[in-house]
């Protein structure tokens, strides 16, 4: 929630005080500074096995009215004219600080960290001096920052981004990890009525996109661009690491252990994975579909959502739309349709768009199923009661609704599917068998 009352006045203070303090970056030199490895024209390859990592970033297409964003690498050798072209002066524009594997900006694409970015919401000259006042503090001391490499304006509030001194490969395991990282970062640089006259924590994913440096923030006028400071070096990850509590820090050096294990070996061993990773494609882990009822609960959440997290509830609607195998078309219409209702919660000055709709919209990843109840507390502010046991023990509760089910619900055993789910684990099989002949 936005607690400035004047935003115009208060963004030329947080100017005027940047602009004297520290050296102006524009935003095609920003750019080139967080993603200093972005491939060259004749360098990028449509062969999905031989693509390697780039910034994709989402701009407004004003000559297409029916798709507001459009997706587009950030290749080296043409974005002085890309930029010009299709980010300066634009209303619409957002980027994250990850590089991704071909032009899908989603998890499941990210190849590569190279920059932690946090949103810091209303911020006023006040909460600027006292952010900055916190940097280079010792680690553990009250109100501790990280030194972050720049400081971005954007309308009522600050982004801070820390560039990495190495992109990191995002390997699954670090992916989880760079998340808590952020979230100890978010907790520490978000110091309600100190850093921020919000009082509600916003934390956000590794993977999300903000607007633009050189870009416009229309909710507050025509001449409010998004403007970059720098104020500190690139970072390490131990560097980071040293201001969180020891459960969210990265471990690097716990570094990917490729299996030993030959595919061949594999087909025997895992049949159920060769069907699905070899023979199928499929990249994202195995998991079950949840039932459509809790994607049109989560719908009746929006009359408890408080007006700082409007963006948040039509995320995780995305979020449960992937978990109950919801399309993104009926998600897009979801949203659409809670629109007026999220439109009159009261916000400050914040005024809820169709843009922030869209971006919502935008933020649909088949990688969300793996979303938990605590991150979707986090970021909707919600409670979220979880099932229950009456004081039962985990071993003692399976045993009573097993129970329940064999001789109340279904005391002609009609539950069971004595068939099994058909799989091609048949097929796999025959495949070995007559694979291995050929030798």
């Amino acid at each position: 929630m936005s607690y400035i009352e004047n935003p115009g006045s208060n963004y030329d203070e947080l100017i005027w005080y940047l602009t004297t303090n520290y050296d102006e970056v524009e935003g095609e030199d920003f750019y080139r500074y967080i993603f200093p490895n972005n491939q060259k024209t004749g360098e990028y390859n449509t062969d999905k096995n031989h693509w390697k990592a780039n910034a994709v970033y989402l701009y407004h297409d004003e000559d297409n009215s029916e798709k507001t964003y459009r997706r587009r690498i950030m290749l080296d050798d043409t974005w002085e004219e890309d930029f010009e072209n299709y980010i300066y002066d634009n209303h619409h524009t957002l980027c994250s600080g990850l590089s991704y594997r071909g032009k899908a900006n989603t998890l499941l694409n990210a190849r590569e960290l190279n920059a932690i970015i946090i949103d810091l919401d209303s911020v006023s000259l006040n909460e600027l001096k006292n952010l900055i006042d916190s940097f280079d503090n010792t680690p553990g001391y009250f109100g501790a920052i990280p030194r972050p490499t720049f400081l971005v304006t954007s309308g009522t509030g600050i982004h801070i981004y820390y560039v990495l001194d190495q992109p990191v490969d995002l390997f699954p395991y670090l992916k989880q990890q760079f998340k808590e990282l952020k979230y100890g970062l978010t907790y520490k640089a978000w110091n309600p009525t100190i850093t921020s006259k919000d009082e509600v924590v916003q934390y956000q994913s590794i993977a999300q996109g903000f607007r633009m440096v050189g870009s416009i923030n229309p909710k507050y006028g025509e001449n409010l661009h998004v403007r970059a400071f720098q104020v500190g070096d690139r970072v390490s990850v131990d560097y980071l690491n040293s201001y969180v509590k020891e459960e969210q820090r990265v471990d690097l050096d716990k570094l990917f252990t490729p299996s030993k294990m030959t595919l061949e070996e594999a087909r025997l061993q895992y049949p159920d994975w060769f069907e699905r990773r070899i023979l199928k494609g499929e990249n994202l882990p195995k998991r079950w579909q949840i039932n459509r009822a809790v994607y049109d609960w989560w719908k009746k959440q929006s009359l408890d959502i408080v007006g700082g997290h409007r963006y948040w509830y039509l995320y995780l609607l995305g979020v449960y739309a992937v978990k109950c195998g919801i399309s993104k078309e009926e998600f897009s219409e979801d949203c659409w349709g809670k629109y007026p209702e999220l439109k009159r919660k009261p916000n400050g000055t914040d005024i809820f768009k169709p843009e922030d709709v869209e971006s919502a919209i935008e933020s649909y990843d088949p990688c969300n199923f793996m979303y938990s109840i605590i991150e979707i507390e986090r970021k909707s502010g919600l409670r979220i009661e979880r099932n229950r046991r009456n004081y039962r023990k985990q071993k003692e509760h399976i045993k009573f609704m097993n129970a329940v089910r064999d001789n109340v619900s279904y005391p002609e055993g009609g539950w069971q599917n004595k068939q099994g789910a058909p799989t091609k684990e048949k097929e796999v099989r025959v495949f070995i068998k007559e694979a291995s002949k050929k030798k």
